[in-house]
């Protein structure tokens, strides 16, 4: 059959749509091939992880003593500067509209004159510094839910501590009575009628709940008036009432302020670091690689015959306190601290390059210099507490290990950026308290995932391991957003949102509102309410879904610490005030 002139015409023209759409599929698979390659290798790589993982640290060859506990020569193909490419290297961009928010609600009733009347309570706080904060902050909210008169804590020592450091030595206790004035009441010591008494002792069990405490020591408090415990670490539960929260957090960011001498040279060192680079920015890292961590951890690090001999001698010398544990498991499971190497990767993978400022704070390190001279060599531009302040400045501070470690608490506090090398107290309690005042970037390391990544690390192509190694740390880096069961690595009660929400100052359109979020109503796209469209609209929708984003947007109007009453009142005729500002999501 012969094609007429107009037919031909249509052939031609859909050819040549065919052809065109051809070039232009040929062109993206050519633009996306290298990515969909890096994707098919990733997969081949992971396909059997945990048996690479496992391969490559049986067959570990001993490795010399200038190794331990990794081969530096593992950096060799590790850039010199950050990746240009990375956003939010130093900060979150949503880190703007979050703010701390620790004051109590309306309904919260203030101390008086005839607060903490049930009796007193002793506390010595125990663990390292930051426990010691943790400690004293669940106590005092202990004291207000028992409704006693809470001592200046005491401050327990460490094993093979001797020197004693009483409160005052390391915190301001003028100001830590003053802050908590109106909260609970707080003596420097026991009234002269009841300093000879003895008191019941108790220890508490981990995470209890302010219920056990009401049931347990309430009684004890009618026989002696005084109550002693010397457990503080982790002896309060991490959920409790708002305003339980948020006295915590008073206690813990505001009250708990180091003394004068502390806080003066801390700032002079923060001052130094700042003054190191043109930024003003610097990194803080805190880093645990001691013989006693390695010997509880159970891992093995990678330095060969020697490594397994050191440790094998400290747990002898320990009696077994440490038992045999199986290294591959406890590294899949992600209970193994990062190498001092290992933790000069995360940085570099996630955007500091080589001209940063490092502040490093650790103990005794395994294998000394060697097992640090990759992350000084990643980061030449390093500092410790040692070089950063003159011998006549710290010596006044030498006499007691937690005042040495109230000025690292500063340093890596006020830091652009922190970072650790494990999840230990310290790294989740001063994540919390960066959290509480602006956070910035805290980088947490996902053991787990990261375990296999630096098995895997010889496999990869360092872009491809640094993207791997960012896409595992996404919520693990101080974003707002962030999640924690443990309230003090994040204070959530304590923060709030601003920014996104806008205000309704209309009286009429803020009880429409009520009425609408009371029937879990929303109009116009999702997670925005369109305030014309609701006081216009004529048709009705609930459901269940619906009703949970209603009460989740009165939630965060609690949050921002207006009367509750406002808010979830039935009274539909309730008055309002004229410019109460309305927060709307």
């Amino acid at each position: 059959m012969v094609l007429r002139g107009r037919s031909r015409y249509k052939v031609c023209e859909v050819l040549g749509l065919v052809a065109g759409a051809l070039f232009i599929l040929a062109l993206l698979l050519s633009v996306f091939k290298s990515h969909l390659l890096e994707v098919q290798r990733f997969y081949e790589v992971w396909d059997h992880p945990v048996a690479e993982a496992e391969q490559a640290i049986e067959t570990a060859k001993p490795v010399p003593a200038h190794k331990l506990p990794w081969d530096p020569t593992s950096i060799e193909d590790v850039p010199k500067a950050g990746d240009s490419r990375l956003k939010e290297v130093w900060n979150s961009s949503e880190a703007e509209y979050y703010y701390s928010c620790s004051d109590p609600s309306p309904k919260y009733a203030a101390a008086t004159r005839n607060t903490g009347q049930n009796g007193y309570m002793l506390i010595e706080a125990n663990g390292d510094l930051s426990m010691q904060r943790a400690g004293i902050a669940d106590f005092v909210t202990i004291a207000r839910i028992l409704d006693v008169t809470m001592v200046v804590p005491s401050l327990a020592n460490r094993p093979g501590e001797h020197a004693k450091v009483n409160f005052s030595g390391v915190f301001d206790a003028e100001h830590f009575i003053a802050t908590l004035a109106s909260d609970v009441r707080v003596l420097a010591e026991l009234p002269d009628d009841v300093r000879d008494d003895d008191p019941a002792v108790f220890v508490p069990p981990r995470k209890a709940t302010a219920v056990w405490y009401e049931v347990k020591l309430l009684h004890e408090l009618q026989a002696k008036k005084v109550l002693r415990c010397s457990q503080t670490d982790s002896r309060l539960q991490d959920n409790l009432g708002p305003d339980q929260q948020k006295l915590r957090c008073r206690a813990m960011y505001k009250a708990l302020q180091f003394a004068a001498p502390i806080r003066e040279l801390g700032q002079r060192l923060v001052q130094r670091l700042r003054d190191k680079h043109k930024s003003k920015r610097y990194v803080a890292v805190h880093i645990r690689f001691d013989e006693e961590l390695l010997s509880s951890s159970g891992c093995y690090f990678g330095g060969g015959d020697r490594e397994r001999r050191d440790l094998r001698q400290f747990r002898k010398r320990r009696n077994s306190q440490f038992p045999q544990k199986d290294p591959h498991k406890e590294r899949r499971e992600g209970r193994c601290p990062l190498t001092p190497l290992e933790l000069g990767l995360l940085l570099r993978a996630m955007g500091f390059g080589e001209d940063v400022v490092l502040y490093i704070v650790m103990g005794d390190v395994y294998g000394g210099d060697e097992s640090l001279a990759p992350l000084k060599q990643l980061f030449p531009d390093h500092y410790t507490r040692s070089t950063l302040a003159a011998e006549q400045e710290l010596a006044p501070f030498r006499a007691h290990p937690s005042t040495l470690a109230a000025l690292d608490y500063t340093i890596c506090h006020q830091s652009d950026a922190f970072a650790a090398n494990d999840n230990g107290d310290m790294a989740r309690i001063i994540a919390g308290h960066r959290r509480f005042d602006g956070h910035r970037r805290t980088i947490r390391p996902n053991l787990q995932k990261l375990a296999l990544l630096y098995v895997a690390r010889r496999s990869l192509g360092w872009y491809q391991f640094a993207s791997k190694l960012r896409i595992f740390h996404e919520g693990m880096i101080g974003d707002p957003r962030e999640k924690s069961k443990e309230f003090h690595e994040v204070p959530s009660a304590c923060v709030c949102a601003q920014g996104q929400f806008e205000f309704i100052r209309s009286a009429h359109e803020g009880r429409e509102l009520i009425k609408r979020i009371r029937a879990g109503e929303r109009n116009g796209t999702a997670g925005v309410l369109d305030r014309e469209s609701m006081a216009t609209a004529e048709e009705e929708e609930e459901t269940q879904s619906l009703k949970q984003t209603g009460d989740t947007i009165i939630q965060d109007l609690l949050n921002t610490g207006i009367d509750e009453s406002l808010v979830v009142d039935e009274d539909e005729d309730a008055e309002l005030p004229e410019d109460w500002p309305w927060l709307m999501n």
